[in-house]
């Protein structure tokens, strides 16, 4: 994975010039932390739209894991009739996470590395949340692939006001629900 500053640099290339000024990309580290885990976060406005918190993932992805596990009866690893079970909550727990929009700090980097390598046409298609506000601050989302960008019930408000920035930018008016 490319360092924090090459990557932060590639994605800063991709913003369109309106929102330039507007938009900023940060990371941190807990260095008290044994792994010194931390956090990236966008902001726009100096408003966080997006954030990406490894501690606060890992304690939510723990929990949630432990939960399913609870629920499918499969508390023990070393039972082989639960060990598929046991092992299975953490994969269900992430896909959770993702799904309610959370990622830790790595999963971000990926995210973020992944659409520098990406066509803008497999871009669009995503349904992925980190992918779409990135799409929405890219230079190469025009007035008419914004018209016919989608907002679902259960994107984040971040995403949501991002639009309406963008649309109020390109002056259309934007879809609402």
């Amino acid at each position: 994975m490319a360092r924090w500053s090459k990557l932060k640099k590639r994605i800063e290339d991709f913003l369109c010039d309106e929102l330039k000024d507007r938009v900023e990309f940060h990371a941190t580290a807990y260095r008290k932390t044994h792994d010194q885990l931390g956090k990236v976060w966008i902001e726009l406005d100096k408003k966080i739209i997006f954030e990406a918190n490894t501690l606060e993932w890992q304690i939510e992805h723990f929990t949630l894991s432990n939960e399913i596990r609870k629920i499918n009866n499969c508390e023990n690893y070393e039972d082989r009739r639960q060990v598929e079970g046991y092992y299975q909550a953490y994969d269900d727990a992430e896909e959770i996470l993702r799904y309610k929009h959370k990622l830790n700090e790595f999963q971000f980097y990926e995210t973020i590395t992944s659409y520098i390598n990406s066509s803008f046409k497999d871009i669009l298609e995503s349904k992925d949340q980190l992918t779409r506000i990135l799409c929405l601050l890219d230079k190469r989302l025009g007035k008419r692939r914004l018209q016919n960008f989608i907002i679902y019930k259960d994107d984040t408000e971040g995403l949501k006001i991002l639009y309406n920035i963008r649309c109020q930018i390109a002056g259309i008016n934007p879809k609402t629900d």
